[in-house]
């Protein structure tokens, strides 16, 4: 690679020249439709001889090349012949090896030099295959230096006169929902990465995956956050997405996939519109796309060491809102109460240490907590403190009040406490629909447990140290080829396996196969009975200080997966699920059953 071109791309990668080689185009920062954002394509060299990728690995984490590596164009394949790997130091590369297949490198070795056999010369795109599921793949590498075309249609969401202010919330008991589509580049809808919504009162995730969109449906009295952690969505801060849902209103986000993607890990798309990558309908979805624009408010109060610089930064803000002739008068009035959210949360913070007092003599001056308009922002009592402090009165407060009573009842329900009607009576009727729900849930649980209990489904903590808890299992079923599988009720990509699992695991009925699921106190008593009379297998819920305790999980997260031979020994150990996971499960015990 000429001098130049190397200056140009030295601070993302390091490519060596081939002196051997007549180099015909050279592609820098190309795009592609779909894949990772941490394993990025950066130069693209066209040799008659070979392909050379300049490639950066974004990730922290430790990474290891397959000998699989290959690219695909045309519907052929073209092999890997040459991979270097860069190390740098303090920003600078200071030394080059030959790639070990299947070797860990760190994070410091971050940039890499791949060499496969040549191209067609009319090849327009290719993919890049570490290996099959990898997260390291990406498809649809344009070789014609052009960005794909944008695929979403104009927002639909009702027009507001440019004048009209931010109307309160009269909150209510009521069905909240919202949709997400991911767009590709054809206009059909790709299934996204795991959404869930988290309900406060039942410590339910609601989430359905139709039609190729996820629909998350509640009925709730508080607004609620749409999670999501598709890597498309990275534009918008942190790879999460915060979505209102307020009850009696449906909202959907659309995400351009490609665009998206390229905004987020592409020199190039810097100037591509955050409203190219996403847009909303639905009679908040101007409100959304506040949240959206207005993403890094919170880097505004980072590090802030006092309450008098924080009150400044935040009118400097709401200034910057307000002079905002892009926003209407309703944007304009959402977008200072995101911004003084912020500010009463940073106070705390600084109150909590010793900063400042919770008294603010602001207080007044802010119309958050003040009137309905807080209850597209707020979904809890974490306020009150400050609430009382400053003499807030009014729906909010008394709303957060309901709520701190209603939610300390439904935590008993969730652990199938049944409660007599009169315990709703110091309850504010708002919240009793829920109460109501729970705890007929609560008195259905219990059933559901006493005749799993008799089945010997539902199986008793064991008297030993976690630790052991694995092999204490393993013991009793002597003979059998063990699947464990750890999860949680609250867990979107766990209950995504099991779901899968389940219609498939049938043909092991009368065959040595043994299914234990285990959850902990996370996953509270009556989802868990409930969801578990669906599932044939054996069930544990283990204190939190026995999961902490069981060495095989790590310390790792969930789902996570074992798999012991019929003379006790592990013969597989995953953590995380993907779509189709399961036939591997199962072919390794097909293999364990011969």
């Amino acid at each position: 690679m000429n001098k130049r071109v190397f200056m140009k791309i030295a601070p993302i990668v390091a490519i060596v020249t081939m002196s051997s080689c007549t180099k015909e185009r050279v592609i820098e920062n190309p795009v592609f439709e779909r894949g990772s954002t941490t394993f990025i394509t950066r130069t693209v060299e066209l040799e008659d001889e070979a392909t050379v990728l300049g490639i950066y690995k974004k990730s922290w984490n430790g990474w290891s090349l397959s000998e699989k590596t290959h690219l695909e164009a045309g519907g052929k394949q073209y092999a890997l012949v040459d991979a270097t790997v860069f190390t740098r130091k303090d920003g600078k590369v200071v030394s080059t090896e030959s790639i070990e297949y299947g070797k860990m490198y760190t994070r410091e070795q971050d940039s890499l030099r791949l060499v496969f056999e040549p191209l067609p010369k009319r090849c327009k795109r290719f993919d890049f295959i570490e290996e099959e599921k990898s997260d390291f793949n990406h498809y649809g590498v344009r070789l014609d230096n052009k960005l794909y075309p944008f695929v979403l249609k104009e927002s639909d969401y009702p027009s507001y006169p440019q004048t009209e202010p931010l109307q309160p919330i009269k909150l209510c008991y009521g069905t909240a929902t919202t949709t997400l589509n991911l767009y590709k580049l054809d206009g059909t809808v790709n299934e996204m990465v795991m959404f869930g919504l988290n309900n406060y009162f039942s410590n339910e995730r609601y989430l359905n995956f139709h039609d190729h969109s996820y629909t998350i449906e509640a009925s709730s009295v508080y607004s609620m956050g749409v999670l999501g952690v598709p890597l498309p969505v990275e534009p918008i801060g942190h790879n999460q997405f915060v979505m209102m849902m307020v009850p009696g209103f449906h909202s959907t986000m659309d995400i351009d996939e490609t665009a998206a993607l390229t905004k987020s890990i592409n020199p190039r798309g810097k100037d591509i519109p955050l409203d190219k990558c996403f847009k909303f309908s639905g009679p908040i979805g101007d409100l959304q796309e506040v949240r959206v624009h207005e993403r890094w408010i919170g880097n505004n109060f980072r590090k802030i060491a006092d309450a008098d610089t924080l009150w400044h930064i935040t009118q400097k803000k709401i200034t910057d809102i307000e002079n905002n002739k892009a926003y209407s008068r309703r944007q304009k009035d959402f977008g200072r109460l995101l911004v003084e959210q912020f500010y009463v949360n940073n106070y705390i913070r600084l109150a909590g240490k010793d900063k400042s007092a919770l008294v603010d003599e602001h207080a007044t001056e802010l119309r958050f907590l003040k009137d309905g308009c807080t209850f597209y922002l707020i979904s809890g009592d974490g306020y009150l403190p400050y609430a009382y402090a400053n003499d807030i009165t009014g729906e909010v407060t008394e709303w957060m009040e309901g709520y701190h009573k209603a939610r300390r009842l439904s935590k008993r329900m969730l652990q199938m406490e049944v409660m007599p009607e009169e315990a709703f009576d110091t309850i504010p009727e708002l919240f009793h629909p829920e109460l109501k729900t729970l705890n007929d849930s609560a008195r259905v649980a219990v059933m559901r447990l006493e005749a799993q209990s008799k089945e010997s489904k539902i199986m008793d903590t064991p008297s030993c140290p976690g630790e052991e808890f694995v092999k204490h299992v393993v013991s009793q079923h002597r003979d059998k080829v063990i699947f464990f599988d750890f999860w949680a009720t609250w867990c979107a990509p766990c209950k995504k396996g099991i779901s899968e699992m389940e219609s498939e695991k049938k043909i092991y009925e009368d065959k040595p196969v043994v299914f234990v699921y285990v959850t902990n106190e996370s996953s509270p008593s009556a989802t868990w009975v409930r969801e578990t009379e669906s599932m044939p297998g054996i069930h544990y819920r283990l204190p939190d200080t026995m999961w902490r305790e069981i060495k095989e999980l790590g310390g790792g997260g969930i789902p996570h997966y074992l798999i012991f031979d019929r003379k006790g020994n592990k013969v597989l150990d995953n953590t995380g699920y993907s779509t189709g996971l399961y036939k591997e499960f199962f072919e390794e015990i097909d293999k364990l059953l011969l």
